[in-house]
C-alpha cells in the first residue's frame, strides 16, 4: 500500500494498519473479500410539472420542473470496483463495512433537489405567408424567414463527500468519508486567499481533528472510527446552468429551393459552473494544503458555429 499518510491516526488511536491496537478491526492476514449481492434498496421520490404548447402559429415550447429526493447506498453498478468508476475513484460506491452495508445510505451522487429545462421553436411571425405577410420581395428577403430556438438547464447543487484519509480504520481497501464535528463549513463558491475558486468558505480555516490532537482551536472534521463508513454526500456544491440558442433564416427561391443560414451559440451567456463532486484538487483531510479547490468545470466555455444549407 502507500507510505503512511500525513494524518497519522493517534487522534482516534486507531493504526492505519490495525496491527495488535485494541482498535483493530479487523485480520491483517488479507487485504479484502470481495463478495457481490443485490440487496441494497434505492428510493427515488419526486413531483414532476409540465408545461407544453404544440406548435401553433409558428411556436411550440416546453417547460419542465422537478423537484425531488434520491437515496441510496451506492449510486454505481454491482459490478463496479474502487478503481473503475469515473476518474478512477469510486471508493465511496461500495460496502465499506460488510456487516452493516447501509452506513453510506445517503442522498445519491446525482441526487438533484430542483431541476427546471425548457426547449422553444418559434418561428418570427414576420415574412411572406406569415401572421405578418410580407408580400415586398426585398423586404421579405431582409425582414422574413426569421427564427428562434433554444434549450436550457438549471440545477440545485450537487451532492459531494469529504474523505477521511486518515488510513483505513474499517476497510483495508476503502477509506470513508469524513466526519463533522464542528460547525459545518458553507459550501458554494469562493475566493480563497490567494484567489482560487474554492467550494468552502474560509478554507483556510478549515482543521482536521488529527491535525490538532490537543483540541485547542475549531475541528471542524474527524476521521472515521472503527466499524464507521463515515457521512457521504454531506455537502453540496454548485448546481449546473447553461441555456443554448440558434437563429436562423430563409430564403425561400421556388416552393423547392431555398437557402437557410443559422447562427448556433452554445452556453450563450457563458456561465461557469464548477464541479464539487468530481474535481476538487484536495478533498480529503491528508493534506489541508489547497483544501476544496476546484480543479474543473461542469460547463464549457460558449461556443459558436454557423452553417449555410441550400437545398434544391
Amino acid at each position: 500500500m502507500s507510505s503512511e499518510p500525513a494524518c497519522a491516526g493517534t487522534a482516534t488511536g486507531v493504526s492505519q494498519f490495525g496491527n495488535g491496537t485494541p482498535y483493530q478491526y479487523y485480520q491483517d492476514q488479507f487485504s479484502s473479500l470481495y463478495g457481490w449481492q443485490t440487496r441494497s434498496a434505492s428510493n427515488y421520490n419526486a413531483l414532476q410539472l409540465t408545461l407544453r404548447h404544440a406548435m401553433s402559429s409558428g411556436l411550440q415550447f416546453d417547460f419542465n420542473y422537478v423537484y425531488s429526493k434520491s437515496i441510496d447506498a451506492s449510486s454505481n453498478a454491482e459490478r463496479v470496483n474502487g478503481f473503475e468508476a469515473a476518474g478512477g475513484v469510486a471508493f465511496n460506491n461500495q460496502a465499506i463495512n460488510a456487516w452493516s452495508p447501509d452506513l453510506s445510505r445517503a442522498p445519491s451522487d446525482f441526487d438533484t433537489t430542483q431541476q427546471l429545462n425548457f426547449n422553444f421553436i418559434w418561428d418570427l411571425p414576420a415574412g411572406k405567408g406569415r401572421q405578418f405577410s410580407i408580400e415586398n420581395r426585398f423586404l421579405n428577403s431582409v425582414f422574413g424567414g426569421w427564427g428562434l430556438s433554444g434549450l436550457g438547464r438549471w440545477t440545485s447543487g450537487f451532492p459531494f463527500s469529504v474523505t477521511a484519509g486518515d488510513g483505513w480504520s474499517t476497510n483495508f481497501e476503502l477509506p470513508g468519508t469524513s466526519v463533522v464535528v464542528g460547525a459545518k463549513p458553507k459550501t458554494g463558491v469562493f475566493l480563497d486567499s490567494n484567489g482560487n475558486p474554492n467550494v468552502f468558505q474560509n478554507a483556510q480555516n478549515i482543521v482536521c481533528a488529527c491535525h490538532n490532537p490537543t483540541g485547542t482551536g475549531p475541528v471542524i472534521f474527524r476521521d472515521t472510527y472503527p466499524g464507521e463508513a463515515g457521512e457521504r454526500n454531506e455537502f453540496r456544491g454548485p448546481g449546473y446552468f447553461s441555456i443554448d440558442g440558434g437563429l436562423s433564416k430563409t430564403w425561400n427561391f421556388t416552393e423547392s429551393r431555398l437557402i437557410r443560414f443559422s447562427w448556433e451559440v452554445f452556453n450563450v451567456t457563458n456561465s461557469v459552473r464548477f464541479d464539487a463532486a468530481n474535481a476538487l484538487d484536495n478533498e480529503d483531510l491528508v493534506d489541508l494544503t489547497g483544501f476544496g479547490k476546484f480543479q474543473r468545470t461542469l460547463t464549457s466555455p460558449r461556443v459558436m458555429q454557423f452553417s449555410l444549407r441550400v437545398a434544391f
